[in-house]
């Protein structure tokens, strides 16, 4: 399952979202007034992370334990303790 997570400064996760999303270029306006434009963006300190991660994420309920499984997907295992950039 595709996620896009949103982290802070200190790699806390702060947000997620199932699926990713193609980043529209907001310094055109849109063509269509139909146009669906939503997602998560990264504020300043924060980072942007695309990541394909275990189908069984997307069933979890309740949003603390989703982000017990998450935090411990994306830093649990060997994965780096703070990630770089844009994942």
């Amino acid at each position: 399952m595709k996620l896009t997570v949103v982290t802070d400064e200190s790699g806390a996760i702060i947000g997620a979202m199932q699926g990713h999303t193609e980043r529209p270029d907001v310094n055109r306006p849109s063509e269509k007034t139909d146009e669906f434009r939503a997602g998560l963006a990264a504020g300043p300190g924060q980072r942007l992370h695309e990541i394909e991660a275990p189908d069984e994420l997307g069933k979890i309920d309740d949003p603390d334990e989703f982000g017990r499984r998450l935090t411990k997907f994306m830093y649990g295992q060997g994965r780096p303790a703070a990630p770089p950039g844009r994942s």
